[in-house]
């Protein structure tokens, strides 16, 4: 999954889980449980899409050894 996706996913489920609590305030008895558990599962959802994101690796830039800050850092390329 790439960061943009996982970002949209994340933002989605949050906006559904604000719709939900609104929907609690009028809704009751069996219609009520059945958005408590909507609303616990996209909670675990985005709790792991939120670990996920955090554990992402980030993007790392290449080097290039011949690069000014090798030679600045007294750092030979040549090898």
């Amino acid at each position: 999954m790439t960061r943009q996706l996982l970002d949209e996913t994340i933002a989605y489920l949050r906006k559904e889980l604000t719709s939900i609590h609104y929907d609690l305030t009028w809704a009751d008895g069996a219609q009520a449980e059945s958005f408590r558990v909507r609303q616990m599962r996209l909670l675990a959802e985005l709790d792991r899409l939120e670990a996920l994101r955090r554990t992402m690796a980030a993007p790392v830039t290449a080097c290039n050894p011949t690069s000014s800050a090798y030679s600045a850092s007294g750092i030979s390329a040549e090898r």
